[in-house]
């Protein structure tokens, strides 16, 4: 193949700029020194990994998450799963964080042995759903949720603890009872800006 003189001379100026820029790169192994623009001084760097946790980065505080800002929560887990002891520990953080914070509770389960639980808790209600008529449950409901409106009206800024959801709501379902999902709606929906937030604890969706 014949080259012109032109296309000879970029040929030999392409090797030539080449070799030089390989024998200015360091070794794969060298430390790299890199210059900061603010501090103008040499930094040694070298990265070495010496084991890898895929699980580093995906470690979350929950009960900073729940206590820092009060938002809208929705904590739900299989039975024994340990929800109510998480909200109790989240509670007693969020008291400490926010002096002025009141917590109303809900529990339909009225369980003697978890009252420890809410101990922190300013007001508690309490009813043992499990083996009574959909109709009282429904009844106890409304009467436990209209304290808790005229509560929230006279504090500055309420927490509303929802425990066992999922039973509340199967029985408040069976007495063909809308109460929950609207008090629900209205509490998360528009809420947040008059200090009225909502935890709702459930069982995992099947």
């Amino acid at each position: 193949m014949l080259l012109s003189i032109d296309a000879w001379e970029f040929f030999e100026e392409y090797v030539a700029r080449n070799e030089q820029q390989q024998q200015v790169l360091p070794p794969a192994t060298a430390t790299v020194e890199t210059a900061t623009k603010l501090q103008a001084i040499n930094v040694a760097s070298t990265a070495v990994i010496d084991q890898y946790d895929p699980m580093a980065n995906a470690k979350i505080d929950i009960i900073s998450e729940m206590s820092d800002r009060i938002s809208n929560t929705i904590v739900f887990g299989i039975p024994g799963s340990g929800k109510t002891l998480l909200v109790s520990n989240a509670v007693r953080a969020a008291k400490a964080k926010h002096p002025k914070l009141k917590i109303f509770v809900i529990d339909p389960k009225g369980d003697t042995k978890e009252q420890g639980y809410f101990d922190s808790c300013d007001v508690v209600k309490q009813f043992q759903s499990m083996d009574a008529k959909p109709s009282s449950v429904a009844v106890w409901a409304e009467a436990a949720f209209n304290e808790y409106a005229k509560y929230a009206q006279s504090n500055e800024r309420t927490l509303l603890i929802c425990d066992e959801g999922s039973m509340l709501g199967n029985k408040l379902q069976q007495a063909k009872s809308t109460l929950l999902v609207d008090k629900l709606t209205s509490y998360t929906s528009g809420s947040d800006s008059a200090g009225r937030n909502v935890w709702f604890l459930m069982q995992t969706p099947m």
